[in-house]
Order: C-alpha cells, then sequence, then structure tokens
C-alpha cells in the first residue's frame, strides 16, 4: 500500500471528465478522484452535488430530439471543459454521447447490461454499441467474461481492454459495522437475519428469492428478510409474501442512507444473490453487493453464474454456496443447510474478507485506474 501512495504522489494531477448516470457508484468514482486533487468534472442526465465536483446537468425535455440535442451539448461542454482524460460509464448512453464527441483519450467502462443484452435488441443497438467501443481508446470491464463478449461484439479492440474490478471501501464495508439496535429491532426470537439488495425488477431474478421464502420460513419460522432495494415488482412481490402469510418475516425496507446500509449488511447473517443470466452470456462476474456482503464477513448463497463456478485454484474467489439459478427450491435448501452449519458460516465469511483484502480494496484498486489514466496521457 506505501509503494501505490507513494507512485500516485509521483502522479500529476489531471483533469478528469465522467459522462455517467445518478448512481452511488458515479458518486464513488468521482468522489475518490476529487479527493486526491484532481478536478473533476461530472455530466449527468440529473443534477447531484458532489462536494469539489464541478457537475452539470444534461437533460433536455424529452423529444424525438432529446438523444440529437444531448450528444451536440455534450460535445460543446467537453469541448469548453478542455480536460485531459474523457471516461464514460455505461457503453449506452454514455459512452456514444462520449465517441460522439471526438474527443481523445476517451475512456469507455461496461457495466453488464450495456453489452449483455443491449446489443441484442437490433443491429441497430449492435452496430450503436460497436461504434462506441471502436471510438474509444480504452475499453474498461471488470472481469474476464465481459471482456470475452466485447471481444465477440468487435474482435479488433482486444487490445486496448483493460480489465480491473472497482472493489469495495474495506473500511466501510467491515464486520466491525455490526450493529446490536439493528439485529434487535428486525430479528425475530433470536432467529436469523437474511439480506438482499438486488432491485426489484426481472432483470435480477429476484422472483426466486420471494418463491423460496415459504419454504425457508416453514422450516425456520423466525428469520427475518430485509429487501434493500425498490423497483417496478414490488407490489408483486408485497402481494406474494401477504398470500403466502409470511408478512412477519419480510421487511420492504427500500433504498437507505449509505451509513445505514453498510450497517444492515453487516448486521445480516446470510446475504443471497439471485441474479442469474439465463442465457448464461454473465454480464457481470460479482457485483458490488456481493464484494460488500464479502468484505462484510457476512456468508452467501448466490445464484451458479458462470463465473461463481468456473474461477477455481489460485483464481477462485467466491467461497459461498451456489444454488441452480431460477430453482427456488433449491435456494431455500442452500440457505437452510447454511444456516444449519454455524461452522461453515463462520469460515465463508472469514474467508471472503480475506479475498476482498487481497483483490478487491476499492483504493486498490483506484489507484491502479490512476496510473491508467496518466499512462493514457504519456
Amino acid at each position: 500500500i506505501d509503494r501505490i501512495n507513494r507512485a500516485v504522489k509521483e502522479m500529476k494531477n489531471m483533469k478528469i471528465c465522467y459522462i455517467s448516470t445518478k448512481s452511488i457508484h458515479t458518486r464513488r468514482w468521482v468522489e475518490y478522484f476529487a479527493e486526491k486533487g484532481h478536478e473533476v468534472h461530472l455530466i449527468t442526465p440529473e443534477y447531484d452535488d458532489i462536494e469539489g465536483v464541478k457537475t452539470y446537468e444534461v437533460n433536455p425535455k424529452a423529444s424525438k430530439l432529446s438523444p440529437f440535442c444531448k450528444a451536440i451539448i455534450i460535445r460543446n461542454l467537453v469541448k469548453k471543459i478542455k480536460p485531459d482524460i474523457l471516461h464514460a460509464h455505461q457503453v449506452v448512453p454514455f459512452g456514444l454521447y462520449g465517441a460522439l464527441s471526438g474527443f481523445h483519450p476517451f475512456v469507455v467502462s461496461a457495466w453488464g447490461s450495456d453489452i449483455r443484452t443491449f446489443p441484442k435488441k437490433s443491429p441497430i443497438h449492435k452496430a450503436v454499441v460497436k461504434y462506441t467501443l471502436k471510438k474509444s481508446d480504452l475499453v474498461h470491464v471488470q472481469d474476464k467474461l465481459s471482456k470475452g463478449i466485447v471481444c465477440e461484439l468487435s474482435e479488433d479492440i482486444r487490445e486496448k481492454i483493460y480489465i480491473q474490478a472497482w472493489g469495495v471501501d474495506i473500511n466501510d464495508f467491515s464486520p466491525r459495522n455490526r450493529n446490536e439496535d439493528i439485529v434487535a429491532k428486525h430479528r425475530i426470537s433470536n432467529g436469523p437475519i437474511i439480506i438482499s439488495v438486488r432491485n426489484l425488477t426481472e432483470d435480477y431474478d429476484i422472483k426466486t428469492l420471494f418463491k423460496a421464502i415459504p419454504y425457508i420460513v416453514k422450516e425456520i419460522p423466525e428469520v427475518t428478510f430485509l429487501i434493500l432495494n425498490d423497483g417496478y415488482l414490488k407490489p408483486t412481490f408485497q402481494k406474494m409474501v401477504k398470500e403466502n402469510k409470511v408478512e412477519r418475516n419480510v421487511a420492504f425496507l427500500g433504498f437507505v442512507p449509505f451509513d445505514d446500509f453498510v450497517r444492515y449488511m453487516a448486521s445480516s447473517d446470510i446475504f443471497v444473490d439471485t441474479f442469474y443470466p439465463h442465457d448464461m452470456r454473465g454480464g457481470q462476474m460479482f457485483g458490488q453487493g456481493l464484494l460488500e456482503a464479502m468484505a462484510s464477513g457476512v456468508p452467501q448463497v448466490v445464484a451458479n453464474r458462470p463465473t461463481i463456478s468456473e474461477y477455481k485454484g489460485k483464481e477462485r474467489w467466491y467461497f459461498g454456496y451456489t444454488y441452480k439459478g431460477g430453482n427456488a427450491r433449491e435456494l431455500a435448501q442452500k440457505v437452510i443447510k447454511l444456516l444449519n452449519n454455524r461452522d461453515d458460516m463462520k469460515s465463508i465469511g472469514r474467508k471472503s474478507r480475506e479475498i476482498v483484502e487481497e483483490r478487491f480494496d476499492w483504493n486498490k484498486n483506484m489507484a491502479e485506474i490512476e496510473k491508467l489514466y496518466n499512462r493514457c496521457l504519456e
């Protein structure tokens, strides 16, 4: 860590311009580089006041010309800002806007669905993604699976793909953040607490969890499920919970402040991640929520998406339980099995924390991105 910090100090301050959606992930990126002393600008569809960051809201009134208006406005903004680096998060739409700006060096980060599902919508959608990737100077992905998908879209850009996981802040997400007040508030008769943080939408196969809940409650009546997210399927899942008479076991908490979120994560006994690509295309190796649970020392039960099961030996990074994606009964069985094996729970939590410290430390990984920016300017 000391060597990394010394190397970073030797780097020059840069003017970095990001084009991205308003999200906690975007905020973490821009705050990191602003705190490092760089001049950071953010072009985004929805204003977000971030200390040390100059934000430009670009969200013209909806019309048929809106995307073209945005492209022109963003192009002019980039010319005015004159950054050293232009970095767009998500290949579409923000990467496209970056590509159309004509600015270089231009970096684009793929987030998952932008390379996995968007190109499948039509030949035009695929052409847009390929155009954006080809116009970039560097394509940033988080894992080997995403690199493979990008190469299938455009094999001739293989040499400019850079793999680097974002990681998580191991100080924010830590077993030390377990909060007994949260435990006391939500625990039923000293029963276990299970947490899920996926969006309540079809994309993440979250319905499998709600189908599994009655089976788990039948075996462990005192179990509590904390649902820390929201989405258009929330009314559907609330109805399922009511029909299955498990209302007392499920708490729909929606979005909570970040400080509360880290405490809820560390105060849970098991983390469940239902995301599963039924086309077996993946799109993401881990997901931030899973890494946050691992950093918090919380054992996990995760759908067996390709990269969960493929990485073995020295490259192994996941030590939790897996179940067949989309299979509610098997999910329930694995959750029950893990809850009944305290030794496994402790071992998984300990190994998970160690692997995050080794490979997914946010500050270490962002320092690598910072060095990458400097190489782009050489």
